[in-house]
């Protein structure tokens, strides 16, 4: 991939993600459970868009994770993509 966008250049990884560059899907992926929560956030939302299913599972323990609850919202909102009955089964023991 020719991915070369700075870390906050979020129009330019949507654009990339979108047009299937798997560097820059890497660096968001990267980017969504690690380091500062706006850019976490930012990050989910890309994810929520177009992540793949490698996401499920870290998406599945940013919901369960104590903390932020934007975080927790944003990755709630990026599992939504998915049909998996599997996350429903994480998700009412989050909640339960």
């Amino acid at each position: 991939g020719r991915y070369r966008a700075a870390p906050d250049d979020w129009l330019l990884s949507r654009l990339a993600v979108r047009l299937g560059d798997e560097q820059a899907y890497a660096a968001v992926k990267a980017q969504a459970f690690e380091g500062e929560t706006e850019r976490r956030i930012e990050a989910l939302k890309i994810l929520a868009r177009f992540g793949k299913d490698d996401c499920i599972a870290p998406l599945s323990a940013a919901v369960a994770a104590d903390g932020d609850e934007s975080l927790r919202l944003a990755a709630l909102d990026a599992l939504r993509r998915y049909r998996d009955p599997a996350i429903a089964d994480s998700l009412l023991t989050v909640y339960a």
